[in-house]
């Protein structure tokens, strides 16, 4: 195996709503967003939608230079969460833990669709 190279992530979509920045306790930054990813199959187009979570002074940069509607690239690892709600049932979420994030030249926005044949 090897190693941490395993759990890469590469993707790239559309911001479905701003980023949302808070802070821990300690005063580490943590922003949160949510892209589309849109799959074109067959002529047939699939959406799917991944939340992103990133950390620290990136976290803070990414929050000010994004908004809805921009395309990004995301290069990141994969993280899940697990816990029990106050009913006691066993829930999850993956999610995706962005170390950069990147804006795609406004001119490409419409090119961001995959097709697979």
């Amino acid at each position: 195996m090897r190693g941490d190279d395993l759990n890469n992530v590469e993707i790239k979509g559309q911001l479905v709503r701003d980023p949302e920045l808070k802070y821990t306790g300690n005063g580490t930054a943590v922003m949160t967003l949510s892209i589309a990813y849109k799959l074109i199959r067959r002529e047939k187009e699939k959406v799917f939608y991944f939340d992103v979570v990133q950390f620290g002074p990136s976290a803070e940069d990414s929050a000010e230079r994004l908004h809805k509607g921009m395309v990004v690239e995301i290069y990141g690892r994969l993280e899940q969460d697990r816990w029990t709600d106050r009913e006691g049932n066993s829930r999850s979420r993956v999610q995706i833990a962005a170390k950069d994030i990147e804006p795609v030249d406004s001119g490409r926005v419409a090119e961001y669709a995959e097709e697979e044949g």
